[in-house]
């Protein structure tokens, strides 16, 4: 239960030396603990009210949602809080961290091929926002576990977006991951008569 303005500033006078309301200057004292409290008394409200909604049977949208989501229930169109509670209340959390939970949810999700690594040393990995030849860039590995999803054919934005959503929904809270987009650069420039010349390897041409 929160306590009201009246309750902190009983609280907030009790931390302090009593001298402080006492002279010219309690009645500021009095005005500046009486804001202080009032600050903390609707902040204490508003925890016990989000409070309520981790709990099924207090929560309403979008926090109802979120439960459910957690247990892989979603809202039919239409259904009733009370309908949705119930259904909600049939099924526990589950947790889908195994290697072979994530890989079969990466490779569901996305139309290339994808490599899921557990980390436990060394990667050779570089993220979209390096310039770096393949293999030269070597990350550290994350520590404490985790796991990386190796994306190394140009993919689908959305795609991507969608496999990192389902990750997010299934994985076990507080495992740490990553998702490596590693592709080939294919390099070329073009001759004096427009052609094209690439490398089948990638390496820089240069002309002369």
């Amino acid at each position: 239960m929160a306590l009201t303005q009246s309750n902190w500033y009983d609280r907030l006078k009790a931390w302090v030396p009593g001298w402080m309301f006492e002279g010219d200057d309690d009645v500021v004292s009095d005005a500046v603990f009486y804001a202080m409290a009032k600050l903390i008394s609707t902040m204490d409200e508003e925890r016990a009210e989000l409070l309520l909604f981790t709990f099924i049977d207090s929560s309403t949208t979008p926090y109802l949602e979120l439960l459910g989501d957690e247990r892989s229930v979603d809202r039919l169109n239409g259904e009733s809080d009370a309908l949705y509670r119930q259904r909600i209340k049939t099924r526990n959390i589950s947790s889908k961290c195994s290697y072979p939970e994530i890989d079969a949810i990466a490779q569901d999700a996305m139309t290339v091929t994808v490599v899921v690594k557990e980390d436990q040393k060394w990667g050779l990995f570089c993220d979209a926002g390096s310039y770096c030849n393949r293999g030269d860039i070597v990350f550290t590995c994350i520590q404490n576990g985790g796991f990386s999803v190796i994306i190394d054919q140009f993919s689908d934005s959305d795609e991507v977006t969608a496999m990192i959503e389902s990750i997010q929904r299934n994985k076990a809270f507080g495992v740490l991951y990553r998702v490596v987009e590693r592709y080939k650069v294919e390099n070329f420039l073009l001759t004096e008569e427009g052609d094209e010349l690439i490398t089948e390897e990638g390496d820089l041409l240069i002309g002369g």
